[in-house]
């Protein structure tokens, strides 16, 4: 009888213990979950864009220019970020020219962004394709054409965008609708990103009462 009731007892123990260590075992998942949901929502409040410009985009080679990351965030502050990768006039640019690879539809080939994801150790949500006459372009819209863009012939120079900055944080962004896409798409400019996405993100930034501006460089 006494064997009996340890055998129960011991069973009992075991139980109480499977029990506990479910218990445990669900509220380590939880916190888990709840760490992944946390991180989702950052990456939700931000977009990071890699940024290749070419001198035409619509002739048979474009030939690289330069390579930027574009940060654009909406968290406790709300702006953009841009950080200048490689030009023509820096060292290894050409290593980094070699490894830019167009497909025929003019989208930067897989093992492209597969080698700047390597290189940068970054990986960014999308990407843009961009040639000078696009670049010119949108730098007179987003500025209210106050730039005076035909003066500064290299995209590097970091005055122009320095002048550019000062335009977007001085005044209001400008609607998105007043964007006349078929100056530039898809002959001057390729991106996988969506149209929706694009006006998503613009949306919030005009609501912000404040938008930033900064030039990250070396």
């Amino acid at each position: 009888m006494q064997k009996f009731l340890r055998i129960l007892i011991i069973i009992f123990l075991f139980m109480m213990c499977l029990l506990i260590g479910a218990k445990l075992a669900n509220v380590s998942l939880s916190g888990d979950e709840n760490i992944v949901i946390k991180n989702d929502t950052q990456e939700q409040n931000q977009m990071r864009l890699l940024v290749f410009i070419v001198d035409e985009l619509n002739k048979k080679n474009p030939e690289l220019s330069a390579v930027w990351s574009v940060i654009i965030y909406d968290q406790d502050s709300s702006g953009f970020m841009f950080i200048p990768l490689s030009d023509k006039n820096t060292d290894g640019f050409k290593d980094i020219k070699r490894s830019f690879v167009l497909t025929a539809e003019n989208n930067p080939h897989e093992k492209t962004i597969k080698f700047f994801n390597a290189k940068y150790k970054t990986k960014w949500d999308a990407h843009i394709v961009l040639d000078m006459y696009a670049v010119e372009y949108l730098l007179n819209w987003i500025s209210h054409e106050s730039l005076d863009v035909n003066s500064l012939v290299e995209f590097s120079k970091s005055i122009l965008l320095q002048n550019m900055c000062e335009s977007i944080t001085s005044r209001e962004l400008k609607p998105l609708e007043t964007l006349d896409w078929t100056l530039i798409s898809p002959d001057h400019f390729k991106t996988n990103l969506t149209f929706v996405r694009i006006m998503n993100r613009w949306q919030k930034l005009s609501e912000s009462n404040e938008i930033l501006c900064e030039i990250i460089t070396d």
